[in-house]
């Protein structure tokens, strides 16, 4: 299957962004063949960052930040996520299906290694795939987050439990989904993140992430099994630390400064550590923001980020 570029119709937030869709292997129900789609800012003679955004969000997140870099970028729409297909109903996004699309993406365009910015929860695949492929993975580069969540093995057996019967009355649901108005939709993508992104932000956002119907009224255009988080990966503290002990590669991570994680503190520097002495150079910045620092303070994370590309990204 030959490779397809095109620009898509669509209103963008900043400069203009070529729009790529990559074959994978599912699709939604009579699709033969689906898509990941991308959007790739800058030249096409030089390989790209691979950015993955965070739960929910969209290739969009990096709209504000992409045109800022000293690099071509390629942001992924996740599965499910944006213009990418969903996967089949009765397969759920697990972190495997992630990781693996990072080395399908690679195949895909021929490189030998490849160079990952990620944001929240494309942190975490980042982070695994860095562990399983450290020779040719040319660097991380992470905004606020590093790793999988530390489970324990009671808690995350639990969450599985309770969340197999809303899998499947997710799966089982024949009612046309929810429909707001554009003020109510933003409302509530704004609470959702708990107001780490602004109505600038949020429309960015709804670019991929949102579809207007006939009636004036919007939908979220993404997978609803996505609101179920119990299938997060269930990594105990002492398995994440082990991966990290696989990791080679230069690493940064930018840190919103004073901001809770979604884990304790301590977990996170306790990995944060180990990539110091296992990995060839480890950075961590501290900056003032939200979780979405990249949306709402892209130069300053820009900034960050381009220092790190002058040394790493040749």
């Amino acid at each position: 299957m030959t490779r397809r570029m095109f620009c898509r119709k669509v209103e963008l937030a900043s400069k203009e962004a070529a729009e790529v869709e990559i074959p994978v292997p599912w699709g939604r129900i009579a699709e033969y063949v689906g898509i990941t789609a991308a959007k790739w800012w800058g030249p096409k003679d030089k390989q790209p960052i691979l950015t993955f955004h965070g739960w929910q969000d969209n290739a969009g997140s990096f709209d504000h930040l992409a045109p800022l870099l000293n690099s071509p970028i390629l942001a992924i729409d996740l599965p499910g996520h944006g213009f990418s297909s969903w996967l089949p109903t009765g397969i759920l996004y697990s972190e495997m299906i992630h990781v693996i699309l990072i080395y399908r993406i690679k195949e895909y365009f021929g490189w030998k290694d490849v160079r990952l910015l990620g944001h929240s929860w494309g942190c975490m695949f980042h982070f695994y795939y860095a562990s399983l492929y450290p020779d040719h993975t040319k660097f991380v580069i992470s905004i606020d987050a590093l790793k999988y969540e530390s489970r324990h093995v009671p808690e995350h057996s639990q969450a599985l439990a309770n969340g197999i019967p809303k899998l499947l009355a997710v799966e089982n649901q024949r009612t046309p989904p929810p429909s707001y108005s554009e003020a109510d939709l933003m409302k509530r993508w704004i609470e959702a993140t708990n107001n780490s992104i602004d109505e600038k932000a949020c429309k960015t956002l709804m670019i991929r992430g949102a579809r207007k119907l006939k009636n004036g009224s919007y939908v979220f255009s993404r997978d609803p099994i996505l609101k179920l988080r119990f299938v997060y990966a269930g990594y105990t503290h002492d398995h994440l630390r082990q991966i990290a002990n696989l990791i080679r590669n230069p690493y940064l991570v930018v840190k919103a400064e004073g901001l809770q994680l979604i884990e304790s503190d301590e977990n996170f520097y306790d990995i944060a550590n180990i990539l110091k002495t296992t990995c060839s150079e480890f950075r961590l910045e501290c900056l003032p923001g939200t979780h979405h620092l990249h949306m709402l303070q892209p130069k300053r994370v820009a900034d960050v980020i381009n220092s790190f590309l002058e040394k790493h990204n040749t």
